[in-house]
C-alpha cells in the first residue's frame, strides 16, 4: 500500500492537504486493481504545525529565560565582586590601616566597573520599552575617547600598550554620553580578551567633511584571541557571552541597539590582520558639524574660582550620607560657606522661605511620594527665590535635563559623582 500527504489548492488560491491511501486488490495471486482513499487533513496538519510552532517558541522563551538567569547571576556576582573590593578597603581605613595605593585602585576600578553595568542595565530597560532618547549636544571626539582610554587604563593597568589615534579640535553634535558607553563597552571586552603583552587601540578616522557633517569611522583594534567565525554570527544578540574572559552579554547587544539610534552599524572582523590573531570592531557615523565655542556638555557649567566665602548653602537629599558627601565636596571648594541640610522637598521649600540661600542642591527623588527636587524648584522660583538651584539625580538623561530647566534649575549632576569643582 502506498500513503502520502498532498498539497492541493483550491480555486481561490488556498493551499489545504490531502492524505491520499492507496491500496491494490489482488485475486488468486494477481493485482487486479487499486482502491484508494482520499482525506482532508488540512486541520490535522495546521494544528500540528502550530503545535511545533509553539513547542519552539517555548524552547526559544526558555532558552532566552534560562541566559538572562545566567547574566543576572553574573551581574550580581560582578557587583558583590566588587562591593568586596570597597568594603574591605573602607574596612581597613576605618580600623586605621594602610590602604595601599594598590588596593585604593582597585577600589576605584570596581566602583567603576559597578557604575558602568548600572548604566548598561539601565539603558537596556530603555530600549526594550522604547524610551531611549539620545542627547544632541556639542562635543569633541577626542574628549570622548581620552575619557574611554583614562578609565580603561585605571581598570586594565596591566595591559600596558593601549593606544589612541583620533583628529583633533573637531565639534559635532551628537550624544557623548551614549558615545563614550558604546566606546568603554568595545575596549573593555578588547581589553579583557588581550594578554598584557599585547596591544588595544582606540582609532577615529575621518572619511568625508560637508559644509554641515562629518563622516567619521570609529574602530577598537586588538591582538588578543580572536572571535571564531561561528560566534561573530552570533556575537551582538543579547545575553550572548564570548571569549576568553566573558561578560555580562549586555555591552555588545547594547552598543549595537545605541549605534543603530545614531543611524550606524557596529561590524566585527577577525581575525582584522595578515598574521597574528585579534579582533576589530567598528562603526561610522554621520554627525553634524557643531560650534567651537559651544558649551560641550547637556549641563551647563560655570567656574567656581573666586566664589565669595559669605555664600549660604542648602544641601537636600533623604539619604544622610549622600548629604555629608556632597557638603564635605562643598567644604573643600571653600570652607567659609554656610551649610544647612534637608530631607524631602517639603523640608526645602520651607528653610528655603526664611533663609536666603545663593546655592540648593536638591536631589531629584527624595521622601517617596513626597514633593520631587522639580517640584520644589517649581514652588521656589514661584516664591521668588533666585538661587542657583542644581539637581542632583541619576537619571542625567536629555529629557530629565530638559525638565529640570523647565522647572527653574540652573544646572544638572549626574550620580554618581566624585567632585562638584565644575558647578556654581
Amino acid at each position: 500500500p502506498f500513503s502520502g500527504l498532498v498539497r492541493n489548492y483550491r480555486k481561490d488560491g488556498t493551499p489545504f492537504w490531502n492524505e491520499v491511501t492507496i491500496h491494490p486488490v489482488q485475486t488468486n495471486g494477481h493485482v487486479e486493481r487499486f482502491v484508494g482513499t482520499v482525506d482532508d487533513v488540512t486541520e490535522k496538519i495546521e494544528l500540528a504545525a502550530a503545535k511545533r510552532s509553539a513547542d519552539m517558541s517555548a524552547l526559544a522563551a526558555e532558552t532566552r529565560a534560562q541566559a538572562e538567569r545566567d547574566v543576572t547571576a553574573y551581574v550580581f556576582h560582578e557587583f558583590r565582586s566588587d562591593l568586596q573590593v570597597v568594603t574591605n578597603a573602607v574596612v581597613f581605613w576605618n580600623e586605621g590601616e594602610d590602604v595601599s595605593d594598590r588596593l585604593k585602585k582597585a577600589a576605584r576600578r570596581s566602583l567603576a566597573h559597578c557604575s558602568s553595568l548600572v548604566e548598561n542595565i539601565m539603558d537596556i530597560t530603555k530600549l526594550k520599552a522604547g524610551k531611549m532618547v539620545l542627547d544632541s549636544v556639542p562635543f569633541d571626539p577626542a574628549d570622548v575617547c581620552e575619557k574611554v582610554c583614562e578609565t580603561m587604563e585605571h581598570q586594565f593597568p596591566d595591559l600596558a600598550d593601549q593606544r589612541v589615534a583620533v583628529p583633533s579640535n573637531v565639534c559635532v553634535v551628537g550624544s557623548p554620553r551614549h558615545l563614550t558607553q558604546v566606546l568603554q563597552n568595545l575596549m573593555s571586552n578588547a581589553c579583557k580578551n588581550t594578554p598584557d603583552d599585547g596591544f588595544v587601540e582606540l582609532a577615529v578616522d575621518m572619511m568625508t567633511e560637508t559644509p554641515h557633517t562629518y563622516t567619521m569611522r570609529f574602530a577598537v583594534r586588538d591582538s588578543g584571541c580572536g572571535i571564531a567565525p561561528d560566534e561573530q554570527i552570533r556575537i551582538f544578540a543579547p545575553y550572548t557571552q564570548v571569549g576568553v574572559k566573558q561578560g555580562t552579554g549586555m555591552g555588545l547587544a547594547l552598543s549595537q541597539a545605541l549605534v543603530r539610534q545614531m543611524r550606524g552599524t557596529v561590524h566585527v572582523v577577525s581575525p582584522w590582520r595578515d598574521h597574528g590573531p585579534g579582533a576589530e570592531f567598528s562603526f561610522v557615523l554621520t554627525l553634524a558639524k557643531g560650534t567651537q565655542n559651544a558649551p560641550t556638555s547637556s549641563v551647563a557649567t560655570a567656574q567656581v574660582t573666586a566664589l565669595p566665602d559669605h555664600w549660604k548653602v542648602l544641601v537636600a537629599d533623604d539619604n544622610a550620607v549622600l548629604r555629608l558627601c556632597v557638603a564635605r565636596m562643598l567644604k573643600k571648594i571653600n570652607d567659609r560657606w554656610t551649610i544647612d541640610e534637608a530631607a524631602s522637598g517639603e523640608d526645602v521649600v520651607e528653610a528655603a522661605s526664611s533663609n536666603g540661600y545663593d546655592v540648593l542642591f536638591l536631589d531629584e527623588n527624595m521622601v517617596p511620594g513626597g514633593l520631587k527636587g522639580t517640584g520644589a524648584t517649581r514652588r521656589l522660583r514661584a516664591a521668588g527665590v533666585t538661587g542657583i538651584i542644581v539637581g542632583l539625580t541619576g537619571s542625567a538623561s536629555e529629557e530629565h535635563n530638559a525638565m529640570a530647566k523647565d522647572a527653574g534649575q540652573d544646572h544638572v549632576l549626574g550620580k554618581p559623582f566624585s567632585d562638584i569643582k565644575a558647578l556654581a
